[in-house]
């Protein structure tokens, strides 16, 4: 599966996840921003055979 295709799938449990740490929407939406920057810059190194969430 593409690694594209994971982040679309789990984009509302990221965000969630995001507002555990940070109570101010923006910073919520920011650090899930980044989360997926980041995601999407390492794709080559993500390993299909292992869960997407930690």
């Amino acid at each position: 599966m593409k690694i594209e295709r994971l982040v679309v799938e789990n984009l509302t449990w990221l965000k969630r996840k995001a507002h555990q740490y940070y109570s101010d929407d923006f910073d919520a939406d920011d650090l899930a921003s980044e989360t997926i920057e980041k995601i999407l810059r390492s794709k080559d190194k993500f390993d299909s055979r292992k869960s997407f969430r930690p």
